[in-house]
């Protein structure tokens, strides 16, 4: 760090900034991360060194003064928090742990003999939701987003068991319970095999298909779904029953809601060691819980010594997380193969010999790009290491055979699905194909953004449907999705469409017609180009853009953009004919430019 300039530290910590909340819109606001909880952590913490290096240099958006994710772009309605949604402050090893009782130590003034009382629970890995009661009826469901604005969810947990309508007993006239909504491994994988079957998206991680199932607009897609909830603290409350964290969350529990089965109260005699038994007990038991955990939290139990600590940044000095590290395992890489993404990325999959980590069956991993490929030195055959990181792709982080004589693996210099040329620009570690449209893959991968939950979000149009209906012919660009009413009765012919399927599926991309402009943007991936023509969109800059779709000041601002793409895409047609490879023939009429300009902005696409 001390050989580091101060410009090159504003440098980093700009790129860290757009790369952290890069990924907290995945996480938060998608429920589809792309980096393992530990490689997140990882930017987190090295933002926080650079910051504590160089003070002067925190940035007005520097993610260690943010919480989650800003709820503007949800299509659910905002809740104002009363009382702030925090998050906790990280620790990864015992040494941590013990620096932060230290700190509370110091704070707080203490002996070295006085002992620190400390609640200590397992860290489910769910989504973070409030609920208000008002007179013991349930009034308000929010979940978390950035802390202080949150979405409403009301309608949708009175559907989830595990939350009770009405407390009985003595109840304060307002209090807000906390806690996380969350799916059982069980239930997420019987979900995600009802989804597959049905053609319907596919959840990462059992968190993502909680967050994604709580935050539907249409509060019978979350009744539908097996999701529970436990707390573990509170919010706004006109009184607090009890003087402890141990004495509340009790009370808490004995009003109807489930509380961690591992939450404990460490009187503090054992000190630190005492702390760091029960994160090992926590860990041996992990394995086997119905859920998924990341770590276990500590919680000063003094309530007033809580209130005298209170908080720093997004976090309160009386909590903290001890993250589990990345579960590993070996095994055998059997074949490389390339998938070809929407922006024409080529990304290299392993596959692997089955082999269990932390109780999942894991097939695939993820090999990022060429650069990655080369820093481990892996081929087909290799006995390589495996990690689980946070239960999101797993990755693959060690080589243990770089010296057995193989030949190395040569990454493709063409698509492997249209055989147009493949080459990374200058200064990108991504290797693209350059077929553009002309690829079926990236035409594909490109509708499949398009109705994802970040973009128009269509229930009922996967990745098996739309590959089933590209194939038949029926969609080649997002025009053709609002075409497919007229073809209710070719789907009706097809094998696994029964006529209510057929009817949701229509009936939801009806509901699409007039989509946010904002989403509508992000579906159509030209993101940049609304960046350089934003000023055409008036008060779209500012946010104020739910009322603009339809509007004059709608279509000229789009206008310009499908001008600019439109004339990208006849240039791409027009530079490419007759490209070598399974899929030579003349690029198909691309309709997206003008449907999306005006028929999506009439309602007129049928």
């Amino acid at each position: 760090m001390s050989e580091l300039s101060e410009a090159d530290a504003a440098n980093e910590l700009m790129r860290l900034a757009k790369q952290i909340a890069h990924h907290d819109r995945l996480y938060h606001a998608e429920d589809a991360p792309e980096i393992t909880d530990q490689e997140y952590d990882a930017l987190v913490r090295r933002n926080a060194e650079l910051e504590a290096a160089f003070p002067d240099l925190v940035r007005a958006d520097s993610p260690s003064r943010k919480v989650g994710h800003s709820a503007a772009a949800s299509p659910l309605s905002k809740v104002t928090h009363s009382v702030r949604m925090m998050s906790l402050d990280n620790g990864f090893s015992g040494e941590e742990v013990g620096e932060w009782l230290a700190r509370v130590r110091r704070f707080l003034s203490l002996g070295e003999s006085e002992p620190i009382a400390v609640t200590a629970e397992d860290k489910i890995d769910g989504l973070s939701c409030s609920l208000r009661y008002e007179k013991g009826v349930l009034a308000q469901a929010a979940t978390r987003g950035d802390g202080q604005v949150g979405e409403d969810v009301t309608s949708n947990v009175r559907h989830i068991p595990d939350i009770p309508e009405k407390l009985t007993g003595d109840i304060p006239e307002i209090f807000e319970v906390r806690g996380e909504v969350y799916m059982a491994k069980q239930d997420f994988t019987a979900l995600n095999a009802a989804q597959h079957e049905a053609g319907g998206k596919l959840f990462a991680n059992p968190r993502n298909a909680a967050a994604g199932s709580l935050r539907q607009k249409d509060a019978n897609v979350t009744a539908a779904r097996p999701l529970k909830f436990w707390a573990h603290g509170w919010g706004a409350a006109s009184a607090v029953a009890g003087e402890t964290q141990e004495e509340v969350v009790r009370a808490i529990e004995s009003w109807g809601f489930p509380v961690s089965p591992h939450f404990v109260r460490l009187d503090g005699e054992g000190g630190l060691d005492a702390l760091l038994a029960h994160y090992e007990t926590i860990g041996t038991a992990r394995p086997d819980m119905p859920y998924e955990i990341d770590g276990v939290v500590y919680k000063v139990d003094r309530l007033d010594w809580q209130a005298r600590l209170g908080s720093v940044g997004k976090a309160p000095r009386w909590a903290l997380a001890h993250k589990f590290p990345a579960e590993r395992a070996e095994t055998t890489l059997e074949s490389i193969d390339i998938q070809v993404g929407r922006t024409g990325k080529l990304t290299p999959v392993g596959r692997l010999a089955p082999v269990l980590v932390g109780g999942v069956t894991v097939t695939n991993v993820t090999l990022h790009n060429r650069d990655e490929i080369a820093r481990l030195g892996v081929r087909p055959g290799d006995r390589v290491v495996v990690q689980r990181a946070g239960d999101v792709i797993p990755q693959l982080v060690e080589n243990l055979t770089p010296d057995a004589e193989r030949e190395p693996y040569v990454f493709p210099d063409h698509c492997p699905e249209c055989g147009s040329e493949a080459v990374a620009e200058e200064g990108e570690v991504d290797v693209r194909c350059t077929g553009g449209l002309i690829c079926p893959a990236q035409r594909t991968e490109r509708l499949k953004h398009f109705v994802s939950r970040g973009a128009l979000d269509i229930d009922g149009l996967g990745e098996k449907t739309i590959d089933q209906f590209f194939a038949l012919g029926w969609l080649e660009s997002p025009a053709d999705i609002f075409r497919l009413k007229g073809r209710r009765a070719d789907i009706l012919a097809l094998d696994g469409w029964k006529e209510k399927s057929v009817d949701n599926l229509l009936a939801s991309i009806e509901a699409r017609r007039e989509p946010d402009a904002a989403r509508l943007l992000f579906g159509l991936g030209i993101i940049q180009s609304f960046e350089q023509n934003r000023w055409q969109f008036g008060e779209f800059e500012t946010g104020a853009h739910a009322g603009l779709v339809g509007t004059a000041t709608y279509q000229r601002g789009f206008g310009a953009i499908a001008e600019n793409e439109a004339e990208r895409v006849q240039q791409d047609r027009l530079a490419r004919p007759g490209l070598p490879g399974k899929h030579a023939e003349p690029a198909p009429e691309i309709e997206i430019e003008r449907f999306d300009q005006h028929d999506i902005a009439d309602g007129k696409t049928g």
